[in-house]
């Protein structure tokens, strides 16, 4: 049984430059939500997509009350 992986020369190269990409983010609280207080998910979620992706990133970031989603249909 082998444990080296497959050539990747079959992949296109990289770019010089990575391209941007667009990445919605969603935390859902109703108290985080109306300030009681501050939501912690959110920049820890931002924090680790920069570490892990090298492309610029452009985050869309929403902050949902739970009973909003409560009332959500299925």
């Amino acid at each position: 049984m082998s444990t080296t992986s497959p050539p990747l020369s079959h992949l296109p190269p990289l770019p010089a430059t990575p391209e941007p990409v667009r990445i919605g983010i969603v935390s859902i609280s109703d108290r985080a939500s109306t300030g009681v207080y501050e939501d912690k998910g959110l920049p820890a979620l931002k924090e680790w997509l920069l570490g892990a992706l090298h492309n610029p990133i452009e985050f869309e970031a929403r902050l949902i009350p739970t009973r909003r989603m409560a009332s959500a249909p299925p």
